[in-house]
């Protein structure tokens, strides 16, 4: 009867979690790895997106429907750069003026959004088209660059998109960024539309008002590659726009989960969301938790698998013996002070029964007289 009830009681809780538990998501769209595991932890390299004014969204992990504790750091630059964007700048004759300075400080606020990991090229698209700045993440050096851009000559886009294309190719994700007047065709676009819309490296487009119509290739490419058009109404608008722009680039992020004991030596399936709702992305990862008897070394080899001898009924067990040897010394302290109080006590005796003139019955050993003679 007893066992009855417990198999319905099991049932109904399996059921519970069943209709709780949420739909299966097929689709994976987060970039996470597993960057290193311990006994009590694990730590996950994540590409984070960002919301619109650049913070990070909420990230939670779980493991089969239940939430672990966990923290979330920007990871810091690594020491090379494999991420790369390449931004080309319209600075054909008609950006002279107001419009070429808000291109400066629209660069520069672009700069200041994008992730420190991220290293950025400069190239100058008027006539012949130049390489300002390689890529780096060297910060000063682009606020350098880019006061140097002085506006002249005829736009050249297309031309500036090509020289753009020989920058960064060693970088694992390399994207574009081109800044427009939105006047002029921008010239021809030969090959390397063809060449970066293969390729798949986003190209994100800003300029200036309406975007002019021999730019249809340009707008083509953008779309195949996923990357947005965006247009600034004003001079004055467009550092918001290109900060936009630096946004879509996803934060590198540490993901650091505890991992409650029950799990040690497990293998499991951890969910990490960024964001929520229906904006909200998602990516599973599968984890071989560590188990508590490895030991690493110092210098990080392996040490010999030693059993987990600290448990709840070892300290038990160890306290009865401490307890046990404790009271028998104490016992035994005990004994012995009381034998000591003892001898002491009939020496004491013995002292003052001679001091009365008493004595022992064995022969040969006279007793004072009552008047204090012997006769």
């Amino acid at each position: 009867m007893v066992m009855r009830r417990i198999l319905v009681a099991v049932a109904v809780a399996i059921g519970i979690l069943l209709v709780s538990a949420g739909p299966a998501l097929a689709d994976n769209d987060l970039s996470v790895t597993v960057a290193g595991v311990t006994p009590d932890q694990v730590r996950l390299d994540a590409e984070i997106p960002r919301v619109s004014g650049g913070g990070l969204p909420p990230v939670t992990v779980s493991r089969e429907g239940w939430l672990l504790a966990s923290t979330v750091a920007v990871a810091p630059p690594g020491p090379s750069a494999d991420r790369t964007v390449i931004v080309v700048v319209d600075t054909g004759g008609k950006m002279a003026g107001a419009p070429l300075r808000a291109a400066r400080d629209g660069v520069l606020a672009f700069a200041a959004a994008v992730p420190a990991d991220v290293a950025i090229g400069l190239v100058t698209a008027a006539d012949e088209p130049s390489v300002a700045l390689r890529p780096t993440r060297d910060r000063a050096a682009l606020g350098m660059a880019v006061a140097r851009m002085r506006a002249g000559g005829d736009a050249s886009i297309y031309a500036g998109l090509r020289a753009a294309a020989n920058l960064g190719s060693e970088a694992t994700d390399r994207r574009f960024v081109l800044v427009t007047s939105g006047r002029g065709d921008g010239g021809d676009a030969g090959p390397v539309v063809d060449q970066l819309s293969t390729a798949g490296e986003r190209v994100d487009l800003v300029s200036f008002g309406e975007l002019p119509a021999g730019l249809g290739q340009l707008q083509d490419l953008v779309a195949a590659t996923g990357g947005t058009v965006r247009s600034a109404a004003s001079t004055d608008a467009l550092s918001a726009v290109l900060r936009a722009a630096a946004v879509t680039i996803p934060l590198r992020v540490t993901i650091t989960v505890a991992v409650p004991p029950d799990l040690a030596g497990e293998a499991g399936t951890l969910r990490v969301t960024a964001g929520k709702g229906a904006s909200s992305a998602r990516a599973d990862v599968d984890v071989q938790f560590a188990s508590p008897q490895a030991v690493s070394s110092p210098t990080g080899g392996a040490r010999r698998l030693l059993p987990s001898l600290v448990t709840s009924e070892t300290w038990l067990l160890a306290g009865l013996v401490f307890g046990t040897l404790l009271v028998s010394m104490l016992l035994a302290l005990s004994g012995l002070g009381g034998s000591v109080r003892r001898r002491r006590l009939r020496q004491v005796e013995q002292f003052r029964m001679a001091a009365r003139g008493y004595r022992s019955s064995g022969p040969g050993i006279p007793v004072p007289a009552e008047g204090g003679f012997s006769q």
